[in-house]
């Protein structure tokens, strides 16, 4: 496990030994998941919405990394496809 910062703004940064990196803020949150290249990411943590929108809209896809940000999550498919999601799980279009 490494850390980063100091007081509030501490990030802790976990590496299984697959390679996938968690990483978490000092309230143990998770911030960012990054699976290796290609491979899938676990899906029992994630927003049901964005589980469904995956699984209809890019059936032969999975999701290889989940980051929170100011508006939801943004998520990357083992494609390279990036998505962006609000908090209650509905895609975002940006246009």
């Amino acid at each position: 496990m490494e850390m980063d910062g100091h007081g509030a703004g501490t990030t802790y940064e976990v590496i299984l030994t697959n390679g996938t990196q968690f990483e978490f803020d000092s309230t143990g949150l998770w911030v960012e998941i990054d699976a290796p290249m290609g491979m899938a990411l676990p899906t029992g943590f994630i927003h049901p919405g964005i589980i469904n929108f995956v699984s209809l809209n890019f059936p032969d896809q999975e999701i290889n990394e989940i980051s929170r940000e100011y508006y939801g999550y943004e998520v990357e498919l083992t494609n390279e496809v990036e998505l962006n999601f609000n908090s209650n799980g509905n895609i975002i279009y940006n246009y």
